[in-house]
């Protein structure tokens, strides 16, 4: 979801999708650095700069977090920061060709235009040897793939450009590249953008099969799925996530929430809910878990359950609503 966020501009949604990601896996290696890359999008330097250090306390050899701290540096001006930080991206990762030229920038601008000269001749000749590379293979079976490639590339950046003919150049970017989960996420967001949920279910379920232990690709064909009304579809996602990733309250959550719309095995329902606050005692957890409670006629548990809600978040009006229903009805 923060992907299709970003995807249609909506970079403060993103931010919120990102946060969301991290409050179900603190943990998680790389969304720092997305949700930082975000932020710099938000021109929010400074909270770019707090993810992105919290980053490398996960991810201490990620060339990418520390490219994007030398880049807000050289955007702050601050000069020998942003060396230091393209420096460290480029031992790690002396192919990272942007750094090399960035880095040179950062010296210019720093007085050390002899230390820039070499930056800048590495920039040219990576350039150059990426070309040569990409333009030419060994066979001419090899040369195609290349020339799809390409071609898959060319249009998935043309698509960002002209919104109008985006769906079709990502369509033809994808045929060319079908293996690319990159590009069948940007494809999967201008779908759901346009309001083609089916078209965008299908190109998850490809990412799926491209991506099989990714949870959050599961979390969007359940979100689809539900707006398409296919709930088994989407108990199904739910399940998978729970299977990738059993510690995590979301996917017992939404299963019980899923049930509960259906009414459907309510004693499940409540045996998902409970977990889900057994991992994460937070609002959102106690208040299925007491909406469950309630619909199952067990009032003194669901109003138990509805108060621990409200201590968490006693400005909700829609726990408050749950609260006073019960309670004006006993």
């Amino acid at each position: 979801m923060a992907i299709l966020a970003e995807e249609k501009g909506q970079l403060t949604r993103a931010v919120a999708h990102w946060q969301q990601v991290l409050a179900l896996d603190p943990a998680r290696p790389g969304v720092r650095d997305s949700l930082g890359h975000t932020l710099m999008g938000l021109n929010q330097r400074d909270a770019a700069i707090e993810v992105l250090t919290e980053e490398l306390g996960i991810s201490p050899r990620s060339p990418r977090t520390y490219y994007l701290l030398g880049k807000i540096h050289l955007q702050e001006k601050r000069f020998p920061q942003a060396i230091a930080f393209y420096e460290k991206t480029l031992a790690l990762d002396s192919e990272f060709t942007q750094a090399y030229y960035e880095c040179a920038t950062a010296l210019v601008r720093s007085g050390r235009r002899q230390e820039a000269k070499h930056y800048r001749e590495q920039f040219q000749q990576r350039s150059n040897e990426y070309q040569k590379k990409d333009l030419y293979g060994f066979t001419a079976e090899e040369d195609l793939q290349k020339a799809k490639r390409s071609l898959a590339s060319l249009a998935a950046a043309a698509a960002g450009l002209y919104q109008a003919a985006g769906l079709s150049l990502l369509k033809q970017a994808v045929t060319l590249d079908p293996q690319n989960p990159k590009t069948r996420k940007r494809l999967a967001a201008r779908y759901r953008a346009l309001g083609q949920f089916a078209e965008a279910l299908g190109q998850c379920e490809r990412i799926a099969d491209l991506q099989p232990h990714d949870p959050t690709c599961q979390m969007l064909i359940a979100s689809l799925s539900l707006q398409l009304g296919r709930h088994r579809q989407a108990e199904l996602a739910f399940e998978r996530i729970v299977s990738l990733a059993p510690r995590q309250s979301y996917g017992y959550r939404e299963l019980a929430r899923l049930h509960l719309k259906t009414n459907n095995n309510l004693k499940q329902a409540r045996a998902w809910a409970q977990q889900a606050v057994t991992l994460e005692p937070s609002a959102p957890n106690y208040y299925v878990l007491g909406l469950v409670c309630r619909r199952m006629g067990d009032a003194p548990a669901a109003l138990q359950a509805l108060q621990q809600a409200l201590q968490r978040d006693p400005g909700n009006q829609a726990y408050q609503k749950a609260y006073r229903q019960i309670t004006l009805s006993r």
